[in-house]
Formats: structure tokens, sequence, C-alpha cells
């Protein structure tokens, strides 16, 4: 309700004012702090990363504290522990103390007790404390609308419908980047935020669940409660692509968090392997795939390359070829100087072999030139002294043959004491030299060659193969490889060459991280999730996706149990579903349900609506597509008219979409954006993209140009793209199509859409 018009305004109105002029005061106190760092001379700071770190805290705490003034809480709760009296909590995005008395005023959203407020009902509740279940009464759960530092409206529960708080929210125009929740998390996205930190959470979540959301107010949660595991640099994020990746860059920072390391799996590669390797793009294949039959024997086979890439069944195929890599890596020679042993065969073989075994093939050759750089000294200036002794004793034997003339006898002394100096000299120079010359023995590995090789010499592959591939399927993955990657490694290669780079040479990576996120998930392909095991610490993962959105199926998986059974096996997996979602409006949701419907698949999850209604989406049907294109741009301005500030133009193909772009431009005076998979910043507006682009991105209004009944097939993968498609709008949908609508279209309830048979606008 108005805030003006409830009981405890006056009280509520105070209080506000009260935590104002506390955060004014420790801003300012931090503003002088903040002016004496920089008096502070080097001199006189003994540790310079701590001095550091201070500064860079009072820095982002600052910068806190400049919005919190606005909003410096959101809701409350009146709670009495069993035995103790009843208190007030206000919560907010960060706990705020009495810079004077250190007294807590505002409660961290992340802090146990505040758990009651997402989760509570009135009356008696229960949370889990550091020291055990805390049970209590809740009286009061209190949510307010602060814009600007003004109070506006204040919900309290069983006095006002709290869902008017979220629906309220819900309502609201979309601009470039993705917002924090913290205000209205409900109870099924609370339980996982704050889930277990031990082991796997899988998190299949319909579109629209805001998956990507809670677990970024996951990592926020994880960081809070667990300071002492859970540190930034520990914390490993994987995102789709870059532009993804710069549409949530907001959420952590306004959480307080910083630092994440947050990357795609193409920078995880680069990373690993110190250089930028110029791959195909990540949607090159689907491309051709979308172009193609479903039936045709290419995209087939297409389809199969995919999947044996992302395989355990390539995995194990390289770890019996590393395994060989293994064995012939070491040079079968000894090391020798002037037909002398320094070290023999047998001693190197049972370092490499035994006593470095833990090691990968890298780690083993470099202890093993360490080691040998470590000896050589000794073992040179032992060889030096047998040869001393060994000169020394020949030319005590000369002095001691007088039928020698003299003359003779001091030449061949002579050329002896030369020899000792060349010896010396020789001998000195093969402390420095010898272990290079050892290593340069050993075969070059080069990571991309020797994959290369493998998956292109039928010999070689039918090898360590070892009858997993059938000679049809040998025979495919040879000759694409011969066809296609010769001249360039694809996207789908990735996989492959960094799980050898890790088997062959290691990495700085591998369990290092504490905690990894695997956003959009459904299009990781097993190999993919395997590899980034390997760099978990403590095999804690939250992976969240949405299968019906698996537009990436045929190299990723489809269905999750795929993960638990072939990579999370051994580790404990939990797995939780959200079915609501908050981002469309009713209408739209019944309609992407009916579109996602058509695939029959059991592991597929329908949207629950989060009861938010408005527009029936609008299928238009045109004569041609210069009266679709005419009618269009009026629909953008239409909508623009509106309000809405984000708007998209989807086309199926990039090719479609350029084309679109030009004309649309020409015909709209407003900027647009066109998205190619390229860009790393969205700038919101309008913008005019792909489905397989838009995954994780959502707009204010969707317009779907191409759903002619030539465009989307009636296969999963274009089911799957339409559904993308239409679940990225939040509050209007319009699918245009000329003469006939795809046969995903037709067959939907006609009670569902509105069906406009001429340009709408």
């Amino acid at each position: 309700m108005n805030a003006k018009e409830h009981p405890d305004y006056e009280h509520e109105q105070e209080k506000l004012a009260m935590i104002q002029n506390m955060i004014s005061r420790e801003h300012e106190e931090l503003i002088i702090k903040s002016q004496d760092y920089g008096r502070i001379s080097k001199e006189v700071i003994t540790d310079p990363d701590v001095f550091d770190q201070m500064r860079k805290t009072d820095h982002n705490r600052l910068n806190v504290l400049s919005t919190l003034r606005n909003k410096p809480y959101f809701g409350r709760v009146d709670f009495c522990e069993l035995g103790k009296n009843m208190e007030s909590y206000f919560i907010g995005k960060t706990s705020i103390e009495d810079s004077k008395t250190k007294a807590l005023i505002v409660l961290d959203w992340r802090a146990p007790l505040a758990g009651i407020y997402y989760s509570g009902e009135i009356g008696e509740v229960m949370y889990s404390a550091p020291d055990g279940v805390v049970i209590g009464d809740l009286a009061i759960k209190r949510q307010y609308e602060i814009i600007e530092g003004k109070l506006i409206n204040i919900f309290d529960k069983g006095l006002t419908p709290m869902d008017e708080f979220l629906q309220k929210a819900l309502s609201e125009k979309k601009d470039n980047r993705l917002g924090d929740i913290v205000t209205t998390i409900q109870d099924e996205q609370n339980q996982i935020i704050r889930a277990s930190k031990d082991g796997v959470l899988i998190i299949q979540g319909v579109a629209g669940s805001g998956k990507t959301t809670i677990v970024l107010h996951r990592i926020a949660y994880l960081m809070y409660t667990y300071q002492d595991i859970f540190q930034a640099e520990k914390i490993l994020m994987i995102v789709p692509n870059k532009l993804f990746l710069d549409y949530i860059s907001d959420v952590l920072p306004d959480l307080g968090v910083h630092d994440i390391e947050q990357v795609t799996f193409e920078m995880l590669f680069e990373k690993v392997f110190g250089k930028t390797i110029e791959t195909t793009t990540e949607f090159d294949k689907l491309k051709n795939l979308i172009s193609l039959d479903r039936k045709d024997e290419i995209r087939q086979k297409l389809e199969y390359i995919s999947a044996f890439k992302g395989s355990m069944k390539l995995k194990c195929i390289i770890d019996r070829y590393v395994a060989q890599l293994l064995e012939d890596a070491l040079p079968k020679e000894s090391i020798e100087l002037f037909g002398k042993t320094l070290y023999s065969y047998e001693e190197l073989e049972a370092l490499f072999c035994n006593q470095y075994a833990y090691m990968t093939l890298a780690k083993r050759k470099e202890k093993l030139y360490r080691y040998i750089k470590d000896t050589i000294e000794d073992r040179i200036s032992k060889l030096e002294r047998k040869i001393m002794r060994h000169l020394e004793a020949k030319i005590l034997k000369l002095r001691e043959t007088p039928e020698l003339e003299a003359q003779k006898r001091q030449k061949m002394i002579s050329d002896i004491a030369d020899q000792k100096i060349k010896y010396v000299n020789t001998l000195n120079e093969s402390i420095k030299t010898t272990p290079k010359a050892y290593l340069a023995k050993w075969e070059n590995l080069n990571i991309e060659k020797r994959l290369l090789n493998l998956l292109s010499e039928a010999a070689l592959l039918k090898q360590y193969a070892q009858d997993t591939l059938s000679d049809e399927e040998l025979m495919t993955v040879i000759q694409y490889t011969k066809q296609v990657v010769k001249t360039k490694i694809e996207y789908e290669d990735i996989p492959a060459l960094l799980y050898l780079k890790f088997a062959v040479e290691g990495s700085d990576l591998l369990k290092k991280y504490t905690h990894i996120i695997v956003d959009e998930a459904q299009d990781f392909n097993p190999l993919q999730m395997h590899i980034l095991t390997m760099t978990s610490a403590n095999n804690s993962f939250t992976v969240v996706g949405d299968v019906a959105q698996g537009i990436n199926a045929y190299r990723g998986i489809s269905n999750w149990d795929e993960l638990s059974e072939q990579v999370f096996k051994p580790r404990a997996t939990t797995y939780k579903t959200i079915s609501i979602c908050y981002r469309s409006t009713k209408e739209i949701i019944d309609f992407g349900n009916a579109v996602i419907s058509s695939l029959n698949d059991e592991n597929i999850v329908l949207a629950k609506s989060a009861l938010r209604t408005g527009h029936k989406p609008c299928v238009v049907t045109c004569e041609d597509e210069e009266t679709l294109l005419a009618d269009v741009s009026k629909c953008i301005m239409a909508l623009k008219h509106k309000g809405y500030k984000t708007i998209a133009i989807m086309c199926k193909t990039e090719l479609g979409g350029m084309a679109v772009y030009e004309k649309l431009s020409a015909l709209v005076a407003e900027d647009i954006q066109m998205l190619t998979g390229h860009e790393s910043h969205y700038k919101g507006g309008i913008t005019v993209l792909t489905p397989q682009l838009s995954k994780g991105l959502e707009f204010d209004s969707v317009i779907i140009l191409d759903s002619h009944m030539d465009s989307y097939e009636d296969d999963p993968l274009h089911i799957k793209l339409l559904y993308v498609a239409v679940t990225r709008a939040l509050h209007e949908l319009f699918i245009y199509h000329v003469n006939q609508p795809t046969e995903l279209i037709a067959r939907i309830d006609a009670q569902l859409y509105e069906k406009i048979s001429m340009p709408k606008f």
C-alpha cells in the first residue's frame, strides 16, 4: 500500500532517516580515511599487500554506501527467538552498523536470520545458524519500496498481498543489464541460493526462472557464509559467450562481490594455452545444421562428429594415447661423456616411470631435466677426477721410462698436459650443455599437431579406439578431420585440446577452484564438464540449465542423467527443479509451452506462470516481405511509444538477420544493433539477432520475423530454436510470417494467440 496510508508510516519514516544519517556519517568517515591513505609515506608501510587490500576494501565500501543511502534496506522481520524478547531486524543488500556503538542496524540479506524473510511464514519458524537450529516466532514480515531515498510503498504479509510487490517488480521495463533480485527472491530460489556448499548441485530451470540470477546470488551467499573457503580468486563461473558475460557484469559488483573469474570456455582454453588459437566459432556448425534436413546424410555425420568430439569415449581414446606417449617419451639411451656413463638409461627410467609416476609427461620431463642439472656437476667432477688420475698415471709412467729420449718424453708429457686442459674445459662446458642436449633428444609435444594426427591417421586412431569405433565411424572421423580441421581447428576441438594439454603438460588451473558455476550447462558436453572437474579442488559445483533450450544437444547433453552418470558419478549430486517463470506473462508462457510440448520429451519441464498477465502473442500474416517489414517498422515504433526499452528482432539465421537489419535501418528512425556473436557488448535498445545468440538474454518485446511455412522445420532443433526465441519476451510477443506459418505455429491452439490476417499496424 501507499506508505503514507500505512499505520506505521511515521515510525518507518523516522527509522529510514536515522539509518540514512548513519550511512552519511560512515561515508564521510571513509572519505577522510581515503584521503589519509594518500598522505601515508611508502617508507612506513610494513606490508604493501595488506595496505593495498585495506584501501581496496574501503574503496569498494565507499561505492556501496553511495548507493545505500537511496535504498538502505528493503525488508523487515519482527522475530522472537524462543525464550527471548521480540526484535525488529531490517534487511538490506549489505549490513550497516552504527559507527559509534557498533550496533547492527541493517542485516545483510545473506545472514542466516534473513532466510526467514524469504522463506518464513507468519507464526513459528526456524532457521539454521552456525551454532545450530534457531526456533522462534515470526510476527511481522514487511517489504519496502524505497526510491531515491523516499519511502513509497509498504507491503505487509497478512495485510496486503505479498505478490503485489513481486508483480510490480516483474512488470518493470528491461534495460541492457541483468539486475539483482535481493528484494524479490522467492522461496524456491532462496532454497537453491542457500543450498549446501558441498557436492554437485544441478538445477533444471525453465526459461525465465532466474537461473543465472540465482547462481550469481549463490556466489555472493557462499562467499559471505564461508569466507575461509570461497575467496574470489578461487571461484570460476563459465558462461556461454562474451555477450552474455557483458550482460551479467553488473550483478556481482552490485552485491558487493568483486574479482570473480567469469569466462567462456574459449577464454579458459586461451588462458591455459597462453595464446589465441584461431578456431571456427561456436555457431558455425549450427549454421550448417539449420540449413540441412534432419535426414540428410551430411547433417547426420556432422552431428555424429560433434557428439564424438565432446564424448567420454574420446577422453578414453586420449587416455590410451597419452599412456603410449609416456611409454615412448624417455629417450632409450644413457647419458655418456668420453665413453663413460654419467646417467644410465636404467637410472633415468626408474626416475621417470617410478619416482615421478604421479606427474604429467611434461612435469616428469621437467623434473628429470632439473635432476640432471642439479647433479651433473658432481658427476662431472667424479669423472674429471678419474680422467685426471688416469692422465697423471700416464705422465708418471713416462717419467719412469728411461729408454725414451728426454726430448721425446717431455713432448709426450706436454701433450698429456694439453689433454688435461682440454678435458677440463670440455667437462666444465658439459656441466651446462649436457642437460640441454638431453632435453633436445625428446620428441616435440605439439598438442595441436598431436590431436590432429590422432584424429586423422587411420592406424593411430584404430589402435587407441580399441574397437570402440566401428569402421564406418572411424572413417567418418578421419575423413572429416582431413577435410576440415587441416585448415582450421574447430570450436568443438577445444575440449579435446584442453584435455590433452592437461594430461600431457598439466596446468596451474588443476585443482585450483573451490567452487565452479556452469551456466547454460545443457550446451556443454561431457568432456567439457569432465575438464572442469579437473580444475576443482573439492568437487563443489553449481550447474544450471534447461534441456528445453538445448539447441546444441547434438554436441551437448539431452538430459541431466548424462552428467550425473558420466561425469559426476563418484560425487554427491543433488538435483533441483525451478518450474516457475518470472520473466514472461502467463500468455507468453502458455504459448512457449505449446511450442516445446510438441517434442514429447519426458525430460522437458514445462513452465508455470508467476500469475502476471498481459497481451496474447500476436501471429501476423503478411502478403509479402515488403509488407511485413513495413508493418514491423511500425510495430517497433509503437512499442517504443509504450516505453519499452529493449526490443528483439529474431531471425533464424545470421544471413537473414543481416538482410533484415539493413532494410529496417532504412525504415526505422532509431538506432538498431546487429549481433553476430563476435560482439562483447550488448547495449540494449532495438537488436537484430538469432535465437542461439539470445539465450540468457531477455527483452521487453520480441518480434519473430521468419516463421514462414518453410522456415522452422518440424524437428527437435527447430522446435528448440523457436522456443528460445519465444521465451525471451517479458511483456509482448509478435510472430510474423508471409502467407502460411510454420507447422510449429499452425498446430498451436488458436485460443493461445491473437491471429491477424493483415498488417497489424
